[in-house]
């Protein structure tokens, strides 16, 4: 279970001296999280599909009416601008669909240069950008749609966008922050629920549900059984020792899915963010 998402979880974990495996922070043989990105592809995708929904004439909100805007516009009227802020698995996905659907794309991303190498990047209409604050203002400069895709592993989200940029969006727009369980990247952004999943802020839709893959239950179920039944199947065959020292080609580089143990929290980033007993895997295993 991924502890990042409230303080009195961790508490609980650490009273009841539960042992806790978060799938999401397992780094795998490759160190890609595979366990993790199939659920981040699934989110990336629907967040595109959400945009575009959001922008569709429909009251969607009592009194609150989308923009009325086609993401890939047709002769005459223009492509919709949309942000996307974060360029790993969910921001990537997110571009590459919206981009399909016709959107015209910025990517802000810490670490431009590595997206000029995927394959992402030279297949679709993408531009990037670094984060910083001009470029911040001029991506948001007319956009109608901004995607929040920003994820340190077993840390809560920074912000990076702030109330003060959203007014360069143009009104009616929409906000979806990916990450918005872990506090989002962007600053008014807070959780909602697939039932109530929409409000209004600074005269911009904002969707905040947490568990994005759940409205494709049956997809995101197949992909996520898939790729965590070896590690759930080698748990059961070696016990937790022998789980976290694993390193065959399937399974590996597990230490780091760890996050509670006997009275402890074990992922450093979500101890000091909480303020709560930390010890690190690594003298856990020792321990075991």
């Amino acid at each position: 279970m991924d502890l990042a998402y409230q303080k009195s979880l961790c508490e609980m974990f650490i009273d009841k001296k539960i042992t806790s495996i978060c799938t999401e922070t397992i780094a795998g043989p490759k160190n890609d999280y595979p366990i993790l990105v199939p659920m981040s592809v699934v989110a990336g995708r629907l967040a595109a599909h959400l945009v575009q929904h959001y922008l569709l004439a429909l009251e969607h909100v009592k009194g609150f009416m989308g923009k009325g805007v086609m993401l890939g516009g047709l002769s005459g009227a223009q492509r919709a601008k949309i942000v996307v802020v974060g360029g790993g698995v969910v921001g990537m996905e997110s571009a590459k669909v919206l981009s399909q659907m016709g959107a015209k794309v910025t990517i802000l991303e810490l670490d431009y240069a590595k997206l000029q190498n995927h394959p992402y990047y030279h297949l679709y209409d993408l531009e990037v950008l670094s984060v910083n604050e001009a470029n911040i203002t001029h991506a948001l400069k007319g956009a109608v749609g901004l995607v929040g895709a920003v994820l340190v592993t077993a840390s809560q989200t920074p912000k990076v966008i702030l109330r003060k940029h959203l007014k360069y969006m143009q009104k009616q727009g929409v906000v979806i922050d990916v990450a918005c369980d872990l506090g989002g990247c962007i600053e008014t952004i807070h959780q909602t629920s697939h039932s109530n999943p929409v409000y209004v802020e600074e005269d911009l839709l904002h969707y905040g549900v947490p568990n994005m893959p759940g409205i494709v239950a049956k997809t995101s179920s197949m992909a996520y059984s898939h790729a965590s039944v070896p590690y759930l199947l080698y748990y059961l065959e070696h016990g937790l020792k022998g789980f976290l020292k694993a390193n065959t080609k399937i399974v590996a580089n597990t230490l780091g899915g760890l996050s509670a143990y006997n009275g402890y929290i074990t992922q450093e980033g979500i101890a000091k963010a909480f303020g709560v007993a930390f010890k690190s895997p690594s003298d856990i295993l020792k321990e075991l």
